[in-house]
């Protein structure tokens, strides 16, 4: 499990002591993270593929209006570059 240690700036430590938190067991707490941890880690691979996407773009935009690149060279760029999950191509939607 991943504990951070961050405080809001301005948030003053000693007004953090004074304040009671709920949690849970271990067994409730190690249950959720076992739920979660995997949408977490899918939204960080999504994050970093939107990333590489951009500079993609911006990148092959110039290329492609200016001629030095076609489509098909364009797209073939694209399908070497993605880090696509294993179970989704790009550009093939999921089955749910």
């Amino acid at each position: 499990m991943y504990l951070l240690e961050v405080i809001h700036k301005g948030i003053r430590h000693s007004v953090l002591k004074t304040f009671k938190f709920a949690y849970s067991d271990k067994s409730v707490i190690s249950k959720f993270t076992s739920m979660i941890l995997p949408m977490l880690k899918r939204i960080n691979n999504i994050d970093k593929e939107n990333q590489k996407l951009t500079q993609l773009r911006d990148w092959l935009l110039p290329m492609l209006m200016n001629g030095q690149v076609t489509v098909t060279d364009a797209t073939q760029m694209v399908e070497e570059l993605m880090v696509a999950e294993p179970s989704v191509g790009y550009g093939v939607k999921e089955s749910q």
